[in-house]
């Protein structure tokens, strides 16, 4: 992260959650903050991964057969090619 602006956030948690998460943070040596941001960094990464694999499962959804879709030539030429390469 970055040394801009900081922001803080309350995030309450039930007592249990809350003692999981710090036993995690004195496993690793690290303080139970800098577990909580990297367990969020991770989410909001994966999240904006799901959402752009989704984003792009949409349009080839939508485009498949048209004009946009892959040129079928091309596309049993590169099927060929990965079936070699694992022959």
């Amino acid at each position: 992260m970055g040394r801009g602006t900081r922001k803080n956030l309350h995030v309450p948690l039930d007592a249990q959650l809350h003692e999981r998460l710090v036993a995690q943070a004195q496993r690793i040596r690290s303080p139970v903050t800098t577990v909580a941001r990297e367990a969020i960094e991770a989410w909001t990464t994966e999240q904006e991964r799901r959402a752009q694999h989704e984003a792009i499962q949409a349009y080839a959804e939508v485009m498949a057969g048209s004009g946009a879709d892959l040129d079928e030539v091309l596309e049993e030429a590169a099927a060929r090619e990965c079936w070699d390469a694992t022959s």
